[in-house]
This record gives structure tokens, sequence and C-alpha cells, in this order.
């Protein structure tokens, strides 16, 4: 992803914006479980190289609308064949119930990380 100028987690919210165009950022991070701290440096990132961009909301003109631009749809169709890869071999690796173990472990350390994290500030 490297030559999209993309970090995996970007290509996450990526993603997840263009799945749900015009949701705030907030609502973003929580639907992503991130903190809204650290989604807004993401959504920066993703508006500097043009993958995404900003407007109003009709509802509150305070809050920002996330959309995907075209070059950001472009980015997402020439990386999606990679993630369906990954997926794949994951999907060889594990029978279905392993998989989804791994995953809710997967989920719990990334609970807990999170939670070290609030604990440490």
């Amino acid at each position: 992803m490297a030559e999209e100028k993309l970090a995996p987690g970007q290509f996450s919210v990526l993603i997840m914006v263009d799945k749900d165009p015009d949701q705030t950022q907030s609502s973003l991070a929580a639907k992503m479980n991130i903190e809204r701290s650290t989604m807004v440096p993401i959504i920066d990132r993703l508006e500097a190289v043009g993958y995404v961009e900003r407007g109003k909301k009709s509802s509150d003109r305070r809050a920002h609308a996330i959309r995907v631009t075209p070059e950001g749809k472009a980015v997402i169709s020439r990386l999606k064949p990679r993630l369906h890869k990954i997926e794949k071999a994951l999907d060889d690796l594990f029978e279905p119930r392993e998989r989804e173990r791994f995953i809710d472990a997967l989920i719990k350390l990334n609970q807990l990380g999170r939670d070290l994290y609030r604990e440490s500030r």
C-alpha cells in the first residue's frame, strides 16, 4: 500500500467512508472503535493525498461530512484485490471456527491496547 501513500488503517477508514458517505468524523470514529482524536489526523492525511474531502453536513453546519473523491475510489479499486487475496489466505489457513476465534482474539487485543493507552494518559 506504500505506493498508494496509505497505511493499512488508513485504507480501512477509506473503505468505511466509501461504504457510508457523508458521515461525520465522530460517527466514523465510533463505528470503527477509534478515538476521535486519532480519527482526525487519519482524515487529514487522506484529505492531504486527495482521497477524501470534507464538506458541511446539511443537517449540522458545524459538522464535517466526509466523502471519497474519484481518486480515492480509484485507489480502493486498485487495492481491493489485495484485500480479497489476504482474506482468501486467512480462509485457507483457518477453519471457519478458528478464524472466528482468531478475529475475536485480535479484537480483544486491540481493546486491551486502547484501554492501556487511556490509562497511561
